[in-house]
């Protein structure tokens, strides 16, 4: 099976401010955000690259995760 696409997750203490520091200043744009109510995990994506914001109470360790 080949690989689709894959997304680096990318822990974060400061949600609210590392999601607006990628979307406002350097032009990411949001795939997916969840949950609709209080988000901790978004899917942004630019420049040719995926990363998944996660809350980091929620992801220890920075990991590479296949989509397919």
């Amino acid at each position: 099976m080949l690989m689709q696409t894959a997304q680096i997750v990318v822990p974060c203490w400061q949600f609210d401010a590392t999601l607006s520091a990628l979307t406002e200043e350097l032009g990411f744009r949001v795939d997916v955000i969840f949950p609709a109510d209080s988000p901790t995990t978004a899917v942004v994506s630019g420049f040719g690259v995926t990363l998944r914001l996660e809350s980091a109470s929620t992801t220890a360790a920075s990991t590479i995760r296949q989509i397919v």
